[in-house]
C-alpha cells in the first residue's frame, strides 16, 4: 500500500493537490565543489595508491536534467529514533546519516534498492549513535567520497569518521556547499567559529537542497535555540522537521512553518513518541484550516519519498 501526493500536477493520481512548483534548467558542470565530473557518456579511470586503477568515489557522469529522489529511510526502532536520508540524482549519491546499528541491514538494503553504487557524499549531521550506528556497516559495502561533519563531536566520533574509508573528511559550517550534478547543497548551521552552541544537537548540520526550482530543507536535531535558522533556508516545498518532530524540536512551531512555508513536512524516527507532542505538529500543520500543510511520517512504512522531474513533484510514503 503506497500513499501518493502529487504536487505541481493538474491531475494527480491520488491524494491532496499542490502547487510544488518549480522552473526547469539545463547545464553541465565542469568542476563542482571539488569534485571531478565526467561529461555525459564519457569515463576516466584514475590510478591511485599501489598502482590499483579504481575510479575515484566522488567521480560522477554529468546529466542534471536526471530525476531527484530523497529518500526518508525508516530506521527508528522503539525508543531509538534515528535518521537516514539518500539524496540521488542520476549518477549521483548523497547519504545524510546512516541511522541506528540497530537498523543498518535494513538500511543497506533500502540503499541497494535504490540503486545506489558508490556515495559521492556522505553527511554526518551530529555526533549521536541515532544517525552514526550504520556508517561503518554501509562503509563496508559502499566506497564514499567526501564525508562532511560538524565540528562538534567527540574523539572517538572523529576516529570513526576519519576511518571509514573516504577520499576526504571535511569540517564544514554556515555557507560551505557543493554543487553537484547540477543540484546545489549548502550548509546553513552549525554557526563558525566561537559563536556556536557548543552543543551536539544545535551545532548539527543542517542542509539546505535545491534543484530546478524545488528546496529540500534536512534540519537534523537542532532545538529550538537554533531554530532561526529557517530566515536563513527562507521558504521550501519540503521540510524535514527538526528532532524528530517531538519535544524542544517544536519549540517555534508555528513560527518555524510562517518562515519556511512548507508544502509538505516528513517526520522521520520511530513510531514511539515518548513526548506525546507530536499531534501539537500535525495540529499546526492544519491550524483549523489557515495551513493545508501535507504531513507524512516515515515509520509508517519503509520510507517517505520524494520525486523531482523538474516540473513536479511527488510525495509519499512507502509500505
Amino acid at each position: 500500500m503506497v500513499l501518493l501526493l502529487i504536487f505541481g500536477c493538474t491531475q494527480p493520481e491520488t491524494g491532496n493537490e499542490g502547487n510544488g512548483t518549480g522552473g526547469t534548467g539545463t547545464g553541465t558542470q565542469n568542476q563542482s565543489g571539488g569534485h571531478l565530473v565526467i561529461g555525459e557518456g564519457q569515463g576516466t579511470v584514475v590510478t591511485q595508491g599501489g598502482g590499483t586503477n579504481q575510479t575515484p568515489a566522488a567521480e560522477y557522469v554529468s546529466n542534471p536534467g536526471s530525476d531527484l529522489y530523497v529518500y526518508f529511510f525508516n530506521v527508528g526502532s522503539g525508543d531509538i529514533q534515528g535518521d537516514a536520508i539518500l539524496i540521488k540524482k542520476g549518477d549521483v549519491d548523497i547519504l545524510v546519516d546512516a541511522g541506528p546499528v540497530q537498523k543498518e541491514r535494513e538500511l543497506v538494503n533500502g540503499l541497494l534498492e535504490a540503486g545506489v553504487d558508490d556515495f559521492e557524499l556522505v553527511v554526518s549531521t551530529n555526533d549521536d549513535p541515532e544517525h552514526t550506528g550504520g556508517l561503518r556497516y554501509v562503509s563496508d559495502r559502499f566506497r564514499f567520497g567526501e564525508v562532511w561533519r560538524p565540528g562538534e563531536g567527540s574523539e572517538a566520533y572523529a576516529a570513526n569518521l576519519n576511518t571509514l574509508g573516504a577520499e576526504g573528511v571535511k569540517v564544514v559550517g554556515e555557507g560551505d556547499s557543493a554543487t553537484l550534478n547540477g543540484m546545489k547543497v549548502t550548509v546553513l548551521n552549525p554557526i563558525k567559529g566561537e559563536d556556536r552552541f557548543f552543543d551536539v544537537n544545535n551545532d548539527g548540520v543542517v542542509l539546505k537542497i535545491e534543484d530546478r526550482g524545488l528546496c529540500v530543507l534536512l534540519t537534523g536535531d537542532i532545538l529550538g535555540s537554533q531554530q532561526t535558522v529557517a530566515t536563513k533556508s527562507g521558504p521550501c516545498q519540503i521540510v524535514q522537521w527538526p528532532n524528530h518532530g517531538m519535544s524542544e524540536g517544536l519549540t517555534a512551531i508555528n513560527w518555524f512553518m510562517d518562515q519556511t512555508k512548507p508544502e509538505v513536512i516528513v517526520i522521520s524516527g520511530s513510531a514511539t513518541d515518548w513526548t506525546d507532542s507530536r499531534q501539537s505538529l500535525m495540529g499546526a500543520a492544519h491550524l483549523g484550516g489557515v495551513r493545508n500543510i501535507t504531513v507524512l511520517e516515515n515509520y509508517l512504512g519503509k520510507d517517505v519519498k520524494i520525486t523531482w522531474n523538474g516540473l513536479n513533484y511527488t510525495a509519499r510514503v512507502e509500505r
